[in-house]
């Protein structure tokens, strides 16, 4: 379960673009850093570790890093709620969301880079918002608290409990060491 910002600022700071549109029409998610690189497709569900070393040694910014350790770990079957804005009304914290995906693979691929690095998804709902009284301001989060993804995902999973299932530490700890075995594996392979 994650969050995913869909409003992408301008260099000064002061202009934002809704991709969402975007988004739907090209049935994928985005995410808007790192404009001026290639694909980062040898990147794909790497160890976080891995692809925060690589981007660092391109020269990418914190933000960008920090956002794409999630994002290139985004695997079919995820879910992800689009993000508006997380910006706080006075004191008290506002997270708006205005779609939701579910991650898919489309030919064999879930990665790819269009006209940014996009993850294939099938869009569940958008158009409408949905108000919470959370704080989420970064591009993405990766969320793993039920009472959380409960709320946020009711929407479009309702208020069962039973239906909010998170992956245990010990089983994403497996996800990576697979990862980090694969990519070993490619590299003595080459």
């Amino acid at each position: 379960y994650y969050i995913l910002g869909s409003r992408w600022g301008g260099e000064d700071g002061k202009h934002w673009e809704d991709r969402l549109p975007n988004m739907v029409g090209r049935r994928c998610l985005e995410v808007g850093y790192a404009w001026n690189r290639r694909s980062f497709k040898h990147l794909y569900c790497q160890p976080e570790a891995e692809i925060v070393s690589a981007l660092k040694k391109l020269g990418e910014p914190a933000p960008s890093y920090n956002a794409h350790k999630w994002f290139l770990n985004l695997r079919p079957g995820d879910l992800v709620a689009i993000k508006k804005h997380g910006s706080p009304q006075g004191n008290t914290p506002l997270l708006v969301i205005n779609g939701y995906a579910r991650v898919v693979s489309r030919e064999g691929a879930v990665y790819c880079r269009g006209e940014a690095h996009s993850i294939n998804a099938d869009f569940l709902e958008h158009g409408k918002e949905y108000s919470f009284p959370l704080g989420y301001g970064r591009t993405i989060h990766r969320l793993t608290n039920p009472d959380r993804i409960r709320q946020i995902f009711s929407p479009v999973i309702g208020t069962q409990a039973a239906t909010v299932r998170v992956a245990p530490p010990t089983r994403r700890a497996q996800w990576h060491r697979r990862a980090a075995l694969l990519s070993v594996v490619a590299n003595q392979t080459r």
